[in-house]
């Protein structure tokens, strides 16, 4: 009977051993996983201008962005300002040329897209005054009522001309927007730096 009671508490003590090496063993391959596996790093400027973490870069762009929205027409107001939402921008509106420079002396924006022909100012004097609160602000001049002086003139303010009846080609350039903006702010980044090279090389890719 001794012998038997023995043998039992020499099987359960070697059971109990063989379980703590099991799971001594197991917690030891997970930290070699760990160790093995490579630390994920954050993209540097250099290499989001090489395209490298691009598509969370234009992401961050974008829910930064605050764009201005200019239009006297209520319901293409109301329509441009909910799909701008869905695309991630932050917006800011104004049903005038005069309430969009009062928004402007109140918010930080980024880019602003005005009608043409609004009660008042008109949109090209809009954009001129737009400039002069926030200069290198980047604008679109977006009419139904455009012909070609209109284009020039807006040109001549280094704004950007679309037509209402052309949506498709304005819309490209707002979902190009996130990626001119960083393009703008690695110029802006690499002139601080002293670096007049990439500077240039920056700058040339925001006017594709």
């Amino acid at each position: 009977m001794v012998r038997n009671k023995n043998a039992t508490k020499l099987w359960r003590a070697a059971q109990a051993h063989t379980c703590k090496s099991l799971s001594i063993l197991k917690h030891s391959r997970s930290c070699s996983k760990k160790q093995l596996r490579p630390a994920r790093r954050r993209p540097k400027r250099r290499d989001l201008q090489a395209g490298y973490g691009r598509p969370l870069m234009e992401e961050i762009m974008t829910k930064q962005i605050t764009i201005l929205l200019v239009d006297d027409e209520q319901s293409f107001l109301e329509n441009l300002d909910e799909r701008m939402k869905l695309k991630g921008f932050n917006t800011v509106l104004a049903s005038s040329g005069e309430e969009a420079l009062e928004k402007a002396r109140e918010h930080h924006i980024d880019a602003a897209i005005v009608d043409l022909k609004m009660p008042g100012m008109d949109g090209l004097v809009c954009i001129a005054k737009l400039k002069e609160i926030h200069h290198g602000l980047k604008t679109v001049l977006l009419t139904g009522y455009g012909d070609a002086k209109v284009k020039e003139a807006t040109e001549g303010l280094e704004s950007v001309y679309f037509e209402k009846g052309e949506m498709g080609r304005f819309w490209e350039f707002i979902k190009n927007l996130p990626h001119k903006m960083e393009s703008t702010m690695a110029s802006a980044g690499y002139a601080e730096e002293g670096d007049a090279e990439g500077a240039m090389k920056a700058f040339k890719e925001k006017k594709k």
